[in-house]
């Protein structure tokens, strides 16, 4: 239906009024062969449309029969480019409109980020901007391949970086350079020990190298040598990396607070429908539908957004349609009992301790309350890895002599 109403419009369209009667005229019309169409038959007259082109042999038929016919209007490209032709201004305001849309396509208007966790977005665009491109310039004339390559030898804290054109909008995509630490290896000439990161008793050893300084069932302190970083052999003491594990039993305590009061959230009645233009990188509100004042529902959640950018002959207007859609939620404080809240911090105590040790032997809790705030203390015997690697130090020649 659009598509046959366009081709009207572009071959031109005549509405005519034939002063007959509408079963004689639409017959008349069928026999001469002159297409008619959006006919509306009157009392004592006949009104339809024909092509522009078919106007003069339409109106001369009817003259044939005797009947006057009325011409009520007309319109397609054709009447609207004899109009422009008297004002002129109408054309060339066309024209430089055309021209600038045309244009507005070969600009950033928009410039999107993705993949920045260290840099912020500003940081982005400043470097972006210090490479001549920024929101407003003139794209064509900005060669990305050299700024992608420029960017990561001038800025060390960007490893990889990526601009692409949807349009006038710019999709920035980059990967940040993160420092790895220094790894270890096994075959290097140094040395290290293992000494133990807490207070404990020996109870095993799983060792793939190095010289054990202590047995099982001794009970060694904090930062106290556990493994020396060499091996006897043949020849001699020699310097290896020792690794391995070492496990002791200690002592934990942990505690965890749970509030007895806590906010419930639910899903409130209704949705607040937001409509933006985002022209610049600014979002301007252009209509709200729904809620009144979503402050008055609780705090809003469950954010959906939709956007779009409108074209014009296949060339992408410099904005973006966005449409928000967000739903209340109804915020309820309710109070919990002593045993469900003492239950909660039970709970997160033993998860804390299995993700710590190895094995738990036993626990032991106390129950404090305080400004309606339930407190757990757990003690705890389990079993660790308490090797901790350092790098080896010789112990120093003793320089007593008799």
């Amino acid at each position: 239906m659009m598509f046959e109403r366009l081709s009207r419009w572009l071959e031109g369209e005549t509405r005519l009024r034939v002063d007959a009667p509408p079963h004689e005229a639409a017959s008349h019309f069928m026999k001469t062969g002159i297409p008619v169409y959006a006919q509306k038959p009157l009392h004592d007259a006949y009104e339809c449309s024909v092509a522009t082109r078919r106007k003069k042999r339409a109106i001369a038929s009817c003259a044939e029969r005797g009947w006057h016919c009325t011409v009520l209007r007309e319109r397609g490209i054709r009447v609207l480019l004899k109009r422009a032709a008297h004002r002129p201004g109408i054309a060339a305001g066309l024209i430089f409109a055309l021209i600038l849309l045309f244009e507005s396509g070969r600009f950033v208007w928009q410039i999107r980020i993705e993949g920045n966790e260290e840099l912020s977005d500003k940081e982005i665009l400043d470097i972006l901007r210090e490479e001549n491109f920024y929101v407003g310039c003139r794209y064509p004339s900005v060669d990305l391949h050299a700024l992608c390559n420029v960017i990561p030898q001038k800025f060390p804290k960007i490893a990889w970086i990526s601009v692409n054109m949807m349009g006038s909008v710019a999709e920035v995509v980059l990967t940040e350079y993160r420092e790895r630490l220094p790894q270890v290896s096994e075959k290097e000439d140094k040395a290290y020990d293992l000494v133990a990161s807490c207070e404990g008793q020996i109870v095993r050893f799983e060792l793939s190298c190095g010289r054990p300084t202590v047995s099982v069932g001794d009970t060694v302190e904090k930062g106290q040598l556990l493994a020396a970083g060499f091996s006897e052999k043949e020849t001699g003491p020699v310097l290896r990396p020792s690794s391995g594990r070492i496990y002791a039993r200690v002592v934990r305590t942990l505690s965890e607070s749970v509030p007895l009061k806590y906010a419930e959230r639910t899903a409130g009645e209704g949705e607040l429908t937001l409509g933006t233009v985002n022209i610049l990188g600014k979002d301007l509100i252009f209509f709200k539908k729904g809620l009144q004042s979503s402050g008055n529902y609780g705090i809003v959640y469950d954010e959906s957004i939709e956007e779009y950018r409108p074209t014009v002959f296949g060339i992408a207007i410099p904005l973006t349609v966005k449409k928000t859609y967000l739903s209340p939620v109804d915020v309820k404080v309710l109070q919990r009992s002593r045993e469900e809240a003492e239950t909660l911090a039970k709970e997160a105590l033993m998860r804390k301790l299995r993700e710590q040790c190895a094995e738990i032997l036993s626990v032991s809790t106390e129950t404090a309350e305080e400004g309606g705030v339930l407190t757990v203390r757990a003690v705890a015997v389990c079993i660790e890895d308490i090797a901790e690697r350092t790098e080896h130090r010789p112990a120093e020649p003793d320089s007593s002599t008799e």
